[in-house]
């Protein structure tokens, strides 16, 4: 079963452009996954088709980019915006996902951000060296977020690029 979030920065049921926490709402992000793990029994009631098949000891998070960053912060990244004194060494971290997919992680953030990212997504400075479980991470060589092989996740044990 897969349930997939409208999240607060999606143009359909998202927040306007200007609410505090734009664009990227990481936190925000993170808050909405826990939510959906906390209301898993709520979900099976309300909806009678999947009784019985959700199972919370088996949950999956998968992530792509921004998505991927905040995968990353449920498995116990960490993350520090330089331009919110509220954001230094924040922790997460949620045990209840057990499998867990990276799609193109935004890297180390710092300064392999581009100018324009650094200035205007600050937020895309996660350190996966905190992450307390391993993870499946996909990349590409080319795109628009240079990466780095070093800034794979601690216990990282596949890496696809």
């Amino acid at each position: 079963m897969v349930i997939q979030p409208s999240h607060a920065n999606s143009p359909f049921a998202g927040y306007a452009p200007d609410t505090p926490g734009a664009p990227l709402f990481w936190r925000k992000r993170v808050e909405e996954m826990k939510r959906i793990l906390d209301s898993l029994d709520a979900i099976e009631t309300l909806v009678p088709l999947l009784a019985g098949r959700l199972d919370g000891e088996r949950t999956t998070a998968v992530g792509h980019t921004m998505g991927a960053q905040t995968v990353g912060l449920l498995l116990g990244a960490r993350l520090t915006d330089p331009k919110d004194d509220d954001a230094r060494d924040v922790n997460l971290f949620d045990p209840r996902i057990k499998a867990k997919i990276l799609m193109a992680p935004p890297g180390s953030g710092g300064a392999s951000l581009s100018a324009f990212a650094a200035e205007n997504f600050s937020a895309l400075n996660p350190d996966f060296s905190h992450m307390k479980t391993q993870a499946l991470v996909v990349f590409a060589i080319t795109t628009s977020i240079r990466i780095s092989p070093c800034a794979v996740p601690i216990g990282t044990r596949t890496l696809i690029t």
